[in-house]
C-alpha cells in the first residue's frame, strides 16, 4: 500500500480552489447581505425577506431535484459530450414545463396578497416579474453547472459567481447613493444577477454539449431522470414550503417588525454557505465516484465530522453573540438568544443537507422515500402549532429548532438503510 502523491495534490489543490473561490464568493454574499439589511427600512426589508421567501419555495418546487440528479448519472461519463447532451436536453425539458406552470400560479398568488402587503399600483407586477426572471435564469445555472462541477473547473464557476455578485452589489451601492434604492429595486438586481450567472454557466459549457438533434427521443433518458425526481416529489413539495415555514409563520401571526427581525436573522445562516456550497461542488462530485467498498468509511468520517462542527459552531454563537448581533445593525441589538437559536437550526439543517447529498450522489432514494421524510416533520408540525407560541419570534424559532431536529433523525435513518444495502450488495458481489 503507498501514497498516491499525483492524487493527494489533485485533492488538495481542488481544496483550495474550493476554499479560496467560495470563501471569496461568501464574504462578498455576506457583504451585500447585511448592507441589504442596514441600507433598507425594516419596512421595505420585511418586503425584500418575504419576497425572498416565496422566491425560493418556488425555485424548489420548479427544480424538484433535476438538477441533482444530473451529477449522479452523469459521473464518469461527463467527457462524453453526446451523453452530456442528452441528459441536459431532458433535464431542460422537464425543468422548462414546470417554470412556465410556476411562472402562471405565481403571479396570480402576486396578485392575491397584494392588498394585504399594500403592494400599491404595479409594485406586485414588478415584484413577481424580479422572482420569475431570477428563476429563470437560476434554472440556466442548474442546468450546466454540473459539468462545470464534474470537470472540476472551480476557476471558471468562481469567477462567473463573484463577477455576477459584484455587478449586483455595485448597482445596489449606485441606488443608495442617490437615494432610490427600494425593495423592487433591490430584487430586480438580484434577478440580473441571475441573468449574469446563468448565461455564463452556458456559454462556458457549450463546448462539452453535444445536444442530439431535435426530433431523437429522449425518452431513456427522462425516465431515468423521473425515477430520481418523482419518488422525492412529495417531500420536495413539502420542503419547498417547510423550509421558509418560519418567515411565513411570522408574516401570518406575527408583524411586519417580526418578519423583518426573522428575515435579517435568517441572513446570518450565510455564514454556512462554505460548507453548504460544499454538496454540490465536492461531496456529491465526489461520493458518486467513489467504488461501493469506500463508501461506508468515509461517509461515516464525514458524518461525524459534520456533527462536530454543527455543534462547535452552535456553542460559539451561544458564548459570543455580539460580532454576529454587530453586523446586522442598529434596531437588531436585542436579539442575542435569538441569534443562538438561528445559527442552531442552520448548523442543524447543514448536516441533514450534507447527508441527504451523500444519499443523493449513490441514489439512495426509495420508494417509500418520502413516507420517512415527511412524515415525522408533519406530526411534529402538529405537535410545535398546538404547544408553541408562534405570535413571538422565538416561539417561532422553537417551532424550527423542534423540525430541523426532526428532520434530521429522518435522513439518518434514509442514509444508514442506503449504506448498509449498499454494503451487503457489495460484500455479495
Amino acid at each position: 500500500m503507498y501514497l498516491n502523491w499525483d492524487k493527494c495534490v489533485s485533492i488538495g489543490r481542488l481544496i483550495l480552489g474550493y476554499v479560496v473561490g467560495q470563501g471569496a464568493t461568501q464574504v462578498l454574499q455576506l457583504v451585500t447581505g447585511f448592507l441589504i439589511i442596514n441600507w433598507l427600512t425594516k419596512d421595505a426589508y420585511a418586503t425584500f425577506a418575504l419576497v425572498i421567501a416565496i422566491q425560493s419555495t418556488t425555485s424548489v418546487l420548479v427544480e424538484l431535484g433535476l438538477s441533482q440528479s444530473l451529477v449522479a448519472f452523469l459521473g464518469k461519463k461527463y467527457e462524453d459530450s453526446k451523453v452530456a447532451g442528452r441528459y441536459i436536453r431532458a433535464s431542460r425539458y422537464l425543468r422548462n414545463h414546470m417554470l412556465f406552470a410556476g411562472g402562471g400560479v405565481l403571479l396570480a398568488f402576486f396578485y392575491c396578497i397584494a392588498p394585504k402587503y399594500e403592494w400599491s399600483g404595479g409594485v406586485w407586477l414588478v415584484l413577481w416579474f424580479s422572482v420569475i426572471s431570477a428563476l429563470v435564469f437560476q434554472s440556466w445555472s442548474a442546468t450546466y453547472n454540473p459539468l462545470l462541477l464534474l470537470d472540476k473547473n472551480l476557476k471558471v464557476l468562481y469567477t462567473i459567481g463573484l463577477s455576477s455578485g459584484v455587478l449586483r452589489v455595485g448597482l445596489i451601492a449606485v441606488a443608495y447613493l442617490f437615494g432610490v434604492l427600494s425593495a423592487p429595486l433591490v430584487l430586480l438586481y438580484g434577478a440580473l444577477q441571475a441573468c449574469a450567472a446563468g448565461w455564463g454557466a452556458r456559454e462556458q459549457t457549450r463546448a462539452m454539449i453535444c445536444e442530439p438533434p431535435a426530433d431523437v427521443s429522449l425518452r431513456t433518458e427522462k425516465r431515468e431522470i423521473l425515477s430520481q425526481v418523482l419518488p422525492r416529489v412529495p417531500s420536495s413539495v413539502f420542503f419547498a414550503f417547510e423550509g421558509q415555514i418560519a418567515i411565513f409563520l411570522i408574516s401570518i401571526f406575527g408583524t411586519t417588525n417580526g418578519i423583518a427581525e426573522l428575515g435579517a436573522l435568517g441572513r446570518l445562516a450565510m455564514l454556512f454557505v462554505i460548507i453548504r456550497k460544499a454538496n454540490s461542488i465536492l461531496v456529491a462530485p465526489y461520493f458518486s465516484k467513489l467504488a461501493s467498498g469506500q463508501v461506508f468509511s468515509k461517509a461515516a468520517l464525514f458524518v461525524c465530522c459534520s456533527l462536530l462542527f454543527a455543534l462547535a459552531s452552535s456553542a460559539f454563537v451561544y458564548y459570543l453573540p455580539e460580532p454576529f448581533l454587530w453586523v446586522l445593525g442598529d434596531g437588531y441589538q436585542h436579539l442575542k438568544f435569538e441569534v443562538f437559536l438561528v445559527m442552531a437550526v442552520s448548523a442543524l439543517n447543514l448536516v441533514s443537507m450534507l447527508m441527504f447529498s451523500l444519499c443523493l450522489s449513490r441514489k439512495y432514494i426509495f420508494s417509500w422515500y418520502s413516507i420517512v421524510d415527511i412524515g415525522p416533520v408533519c406530526l411534529a408540525m402538529v405537535i410545535g402549532y398546538v404547544l408553541m407560541d408562534l405570535e413571538t419570534l422565538s416561539g417561532v424559532l422553537y417551532f424550527s429548532m423542534m423540525m430541523a431536529l426532526v428532520k434530521l433523525s429522518s435522513v439518518t435513518f434514509v442514509l444508514g438503510y442506503g449504506l448498509r444495502r449498499e454494503r451487503v450488495s457489495g460484500a455479495a458481489t
